[in-house]
């Protein structure tokens, strides 16, 4: 009871702690408690960001879950500008000293968990926008098994990797490039081989053990080529270079296969044979480059069915004309569904009805990502009608005559599998102009 007999408003706080270096002022024990349910509700969500934006019409919030942003549950107006606040203070921003772009990070501890959230706050006319980016520090996948693709694939990657040549790892950006050209590096022997790779100084890349890394300063107008002639004085089996960017790394490294050494490169291209004519475009020996490159692999990252709601569909024969699949060849492929009912338990007059929403997805139909690959295996027609053709119409056709498997038709096996939907499929085709 209060002071004067009134009962004070109970404060219910969710499982959560903030912790921050930053000395915190004193905090109304009502918003405070409002801003904490608003970060654990989007750490339960699955959101890996929080998005707040404040405009004169309101605040609209945000989570942005397997890269797909979705509408949150709003927050009290009268609450939101403080709650932002209270956010800004926690990761070392000063709200009473704007800026029209600020960053900071603070910790939240909820069982089990510990989680960075990772503040950034643009200002415009009249806008704010505060993104938390809430980090749970899962690191990406070090093995190609771990990513999603095929063991056949993997093997025939093994298979190039052991014979001189050129291998490209390509994707469009935010695509899951760094992720796959550190599981090809992996994907080489390092035990038996001398591995050297060479980085951007700047891009912090993680080391990978006996792959050593040899960094160039593209501030100081350094190029791989900098640094690549000292290290092929060391006698390396295979050479690593993430980003080529000029004419003399491509002339160096395209001669690198006659010295019976591996290069693995990487370049930005939509799809396995747009990567050919990318690498190139840095004016590199096209005769040489077509003689020695080997294999490409492309990618694409797509959200995983729910497996607690994902429901089988008998594909329709339009749809499968379409995609070039024979009649019979696929039985199902796969979508979100409502929740499925619980058992009834023994002795029940009536079942148990489904939840609203899906307690495992929250009613999304999708929970976490994974990656579908195309590999492209360069052969001798290949190689010919590259060493003269820049055109794509030409490198596509000869590639299909060799019976390549598209990105696309990559996706329509992983849908019949059930890993992902056909509507999902098209939806990051289309994105990434697939």
């Amino acid at each position: 009871m209060g002071i004067f007999g009134k009962k004070q408003p109970e404060i219910v706080e969710p499982p959560l702690r903030f912790f921050t270096k930053t000395p915190l002022p004193a905090l109304d024990p009502v918003i405070y408690a409002q801003v904490k349910w608003l970060v654990f509700n989007a750490i339960t969500a699955h959101a890996q960001d929080l998005v707040l934006n404040a405009t004169q019409q309101g605040v609209k919030v945000q989570y942005v879950i397997d890269a797909v942003t979705h509408d949150a549950p709003s927050v009290d107006p009268s609450l939101a500008v403080s709650m932002m606040a209270i956010l800004k203070v926690h990761a070392g921003i000063d709200p009473s000293q704007p800026k029209p772009l600020a960053s900071g990070e603070f910790q939240v501890h909820i069982p089990k968990k510990k989680i960075t959230g990772k503040l950034v706050s643009q200002l415009g006319r009249g806008t704010e926008r505060l993104v938390v980016n809430l980090d749970e520090g899962k690191p990406p996948p070090d093995k190609f098994e771990d990513t999603g693709m095929r063991p056949k694939m993997l093997e025939q990657i093994r298979e190039t990797l052991k014979k001189p040549g050129i291998f490209v790892v390509s994707a469009p950006p935010q695509q899951g490039f760094t992720t796959s050209f550190n599981c090809m590096i992996r994907c080489i022997d390092r035990y038996l081989h001398n591995v050297v790779t060479v980085e951007d100084k700047y891009t912090e890349e993680k080391q990978i053990e006996n792959a050593p890394i040899t960094t160039y300063d593209p501030k100081a107008g350094e190029s791989p080529v900098a640094v690549l002639p000292r290290l092929l004085r060391t006698y390396p089996d295979v050479v690593c270079v993430r980003n080529v960017v000029d004419t003399e790394t491509m002339t160096l490294l395209c001669d690198q296969p006659r010295h019976e050494r591996v290069v693995v490169i990487g370049v930005q291209a939509l799809d396995a044979i747009e990567a050919l004519p990318r690498v190139l475009a840095y004016k590199g020996p096209r005769d040489k480059f077509a003689q020695n490159v080997t294999g490409v692999l492309n990618q694409r990252l797509i959200r995983k069915l729910c497996e607690h709601c994902k429901q089988a569909y008998p594909p329709p024969p339009p749809l499968l004309q379409k995609l070039g699949v024979p009649p019979g060849r696929i039985q199902a492929f796969y979508r979100p569904g409502p929740p499925p009912a619980p058992p009834t338990p023994p002795g029940a007059k009536e079942p148990i009805p489904p939840p609203a929403v899906c307690p495992q997805c929250n009613g999304i139909g999708y929970l976490g990502r994974t990656a579908i690959f195309e590999l492209l295996i360069v052969n001798d027609a290949l190689r010919q009608t590259l060493a003269t053709s820049n055109k794509l119409d030409d490198l596509r056709r000869v590639a299909k005559e060799s019976g390549h498997n598209t990105l696309m038709e990559e996706g329509v096996v992983a849908c019949a599998l059930g890993v992902t939907s056909m509507e999902e499929l098209l939806r990051i085709m289309k994105l990434t102009g697939g």
